[in-house]
């Protein structure tokens, strides 16, 4: 199977090439040449000689282009935003700074850019679906998604974007069965929209399918070798498979390409605890992304995590209560309120779960949290626990 993509992705880049011959300054054609490994030859450069200057900026935008799927990100990203002073508000040059933030998992940044984008232009589609993805994981608001999806499926039924919008609300409803319809509508729209296959393998992943999972996670990464979200699928598949050295692999790979990247390096970083050789390299690797981003939430909730499962509770709680000092988000604070919760401190949880909650007043987590907390305080959790055992035992007589 691999053998045949690697075939169909050849055939591609010549088909490409040729088009590019006939048509040098089709933006398009250079997009989908070098996201597939095109490279730019004294060919292809010479098609430029004789072209004036200005369609420079044509020029400055393919070799954006080419640094993005080269993982050359930040500095694609400079680049397109040089582009962008002279030719103000451009859709086009949005949506690509946008997609550089959210490959470096800038997802404030992205989530800013993209909808700076929708507002320019609300029958603009192209990656709305990428768009909704960061908005559920910046703004945890299905409301926001639902809204988005409707616009969409408005606009056109036609475009996988629509449905894959309405997979990710479905799944921030926890309804994997509506979220498997939707990602299939739109990979019968489109066989490789990379979005929709990225999806595909994690709902795989919450149906504890961690095989079929894979064979997603990796043709999106075909399709898309420079993009976080395949590598990422990967690794957490080979780790609830519990080959640590496969998960290793990808990770390190794709750290590789970028060894500065907090978010790559986070990976890495995950890799290392399942592996016990590896695992007196987390606190390295932590104070590394630290170094690079002090305020990288998905590392810092990372490492409480591994020190939880360290049982170093209270060095859990030091550090969360650290960064929380630099940046106050919903997730830290939920993050330290369930570990107050597990340690039996609940007025501590019920401060930390509702500072969650006004930061965002839908976030589903916080109120969880609180109705838990509230269950513990006055008693009642353990009476419904004991209420549901004398059931059982009430039930069990009756079969003896």
């Amino acid at each position: 199977m691999k053998l045949f993509y690697i075939f169909i992705i050849r055939d591609a880049i010549i088909h490409y090439k040729m088009a590019l011959r006939q048509q040098p300054l089709a933006t398009e054609i250079w997009t989908e040449y070098l996201k597939y490994g095109g490279k730019i030859d004294d060919t292809l450069k010479s098609l430029f000689i004789e072209n004036p200057d200005n369609i420079k900026f044509i020029k400055d935008y393919i070799e954006a282009t080419y640094k993005i799927y080269n993982a050359q990100l930040n500095e694609a990203k400079n680049l397109f935003q040089i582009i962008n002073s002279r030719f103000h508000q451009n859709i086009y040059i949005l949506k690509a700074i946008a997609d550089c933030y959210y490959r470096l998992g800038n997802n404030a940044s992205a989530f800013y850019a993209f909808s700076q984008l929708h507002n320019i232009d609300p029958l603009y589609m192209d990656q709305m679906d990428v768009y909704s993805s960061i908005m559920k994981e910046y703004c945890n608001k299905p409301i926001l998604i639902n809204r988005l999806a409707d616009e969409l499926i408005r606009i056109s039924e036609d475009r996988p974007e629509s449905w894959v919008t309405m997979a990710h609300y479905s799944l921030m409803k926890s309804d994997l069965e509506s979220a498997l319809a939707f990602v299939d509508r739109a990979l019968f729209l489109d066989n490789y929209h990379y979005e929709a296959l990225i999806q595909k393998g994690k709902i795989y992943l919450l149906q504890s399918k961690p095989t079929n999972a894979i064979k997603y996670f990796k043709t999106a990464l075909m399709h898309d070798p420079v993009n976080y979200a395949a590598y990422e699928g990967l690794v957490d598949s080979y780790s609830y498979l519990n080959k640590p050295t496969e998960a290793y692999t990808v990770a390190k790979k794709a750290s590789e390409m970028m060894p500065k990247s907090a978010r790559l390096l986070t990976l890495l970083g995950k890799t290392f605890t399942i592996d016990i050789e590896l695992k007196d390299k987390v606190n390295i690797i932590f104070k590394k992304i630290m170094e690079i981003d002090s305020k990288y939430e998905p590392a810092i909730i990372f490492y409480s995590d591994f020190l939880m499962n360290e049982m170093k509770k209270d060095e859990a709680i030091e550090i969360l209560e650290k960064y929380l000092k630099e940046n106050e988000t919903e997730k830290l604070n939920i993050k330290l309120g369930s570990i107050y919760l597990q340690t039996e401190n609940y007025m501590k949880a019920l401060d930390y779960f509702q500072r969650a909650l006004q930061l965002n007043p839908e976030s589903e987590e916080a109120k969880e949290g609180i109705e838990n907390t509230e269950k513990k305080l006055s008693g009642s959790d353990d009476n419904d626990n004991d209420l549901q055992a004398n059931n059982d035992e009430i039930i069990e007589d009756n079969y003896i």
